[in-house]
């Protein structure tokens, strides 16, 4: 338990900006309470949704909250404390959190996490490697569910290579699905090592060649490139697009279906979070970490992910904490 008025650290950001207004700081530590377990954290992916957070895009979610915020979305560590005993203190758990309320997320040293959040860690990975999973997999999971479509279907998955679409083409394929990836030249090997069953380059003409590589439209496209409009038009007439974005604005037509993707809505799957352990303990999903960081470095974090292109997460790594 922690006691009363006791602080842990934790990422702060203290006021809206860019990177270099995040800080390490203290914050009060998270209380026990019914329904919720306290997690050890050993490390915790940055996302976009941070850098959002930091720059005050996110202020209609935070509002009545005071400053300092806590960024993170997901989480890997132990049990600290814990009055559930599906939960007992020491096991290693991953987990999806919003920043979004009182305590911030997934960033600190010590976090409560209901326990509709919690998922056991996969037993080959580490906490780096965990961290990775719940945040771009339940999305991935939501999207491919949501197309509602079945075994030996069709399925378009645009920015194959990121690490949303990179789950997608995985967990497709655990689902019996076809699937055409689209692609730079340069990551054609790896999102075929990750099940992909055509891949189409991504450059000029791209559009062109999946409408002519999938005649008639895919039954699903998840669009996690977000590129909007022009993937309604390689859906099939009363096929399933997946939007990422719950603020991008597409027309639908020919009775196509958008299913909006918005994994705050998620966090609380404890289905599918068992799931992603299961598929990852399988080796049918992978977690990809593209860099390491220490707390200290949680600026460089955000400017690596705001410059793009990367492949994989970065990650916060708070075994110095420990």
């Amino acid at each position: 338990m922690s006691p009363a008025g006791s602080v842990v650290r934790a990422i702060t950001i203290p006021s809206y900006g860019g990177p270099e207004v995040l800080s390490v700081g203290e914050v009060p530590a998270p209380a026990a309470e019914a329904g919720h377990v306290i997690v050890h954290v050993g490390a915790a992916a940055v996302n976009n949704a941070d850098l959002l957070l930091r720059a005050g895009l996110q202020k209609h979610f935070v509002t009545g909250l005071p400053f300092p915020y806590v960024p993170g979305m997901d989480l890997a560590g132990t049990v600290h404390s814990s009055t559930d005993s599906r939960w007992p203190v020491g096991t290693r758990v991953m987990a999806a959190v919003s920043a979004w309320r009182a305590g911030g997320g997934a960033q600190a040293e010590l976090v409560g996490v209901p326990v509709e959040s919690l998922a056991t860690s996969p037993v080959g990975l580490s906490d780096v490697e965990a961290s990775t999973l719940p945040m771009n997999g339940l999305t991935a999971m939501a999207s491919v569910d949501g197309l509602g479509v079945h075994a030996g279907d069709t399925v378009v998955v645009l920015g194959a290579a990121g690490a949303v679409g990179g789950l997608a083409i995985q967990i497709a394929k655990v689902r019996g699905l076809y699937v055409v990836a689209v692609a730079s030249a340069a990551d054609e090997h790896r999102v075929r090592e990750l099940g992909a069953d055509h891949v189409v380059p991504r450059g000029d003409g791209w559009f062109d060649d999946v409408r002519r590589d999938v005649p008639g439209g895919a039954d699903g496209v998840i669009d996690a490139a977000v590129i909007g409009q022009p993937a309604v038009d390689l859906v099939r007439d009363g096929g399933t697009l997946a939007t990422l974005r719950s603020h991008d604005q597409v027309v639908m037509a020919r009775g196509v279906v958008q299913r909006k993707v918005f994994v705050p809505e998620e966090l609380s799957n404890t289905a599918a979070l068992t799931e992603l352990t299961a598929l990852a303990d399988s080796d049918a999903i992978t977690a990809r970490v593209a860099r390491m960081f220490t707390p200290d470095e949680a600026a460089d974090a955000h400017a690596l992910l705001a410059a793009g292109g990367m492949r994989g997460r970065a990650v916060l790594d708070f075994s110095s904490w420990q």
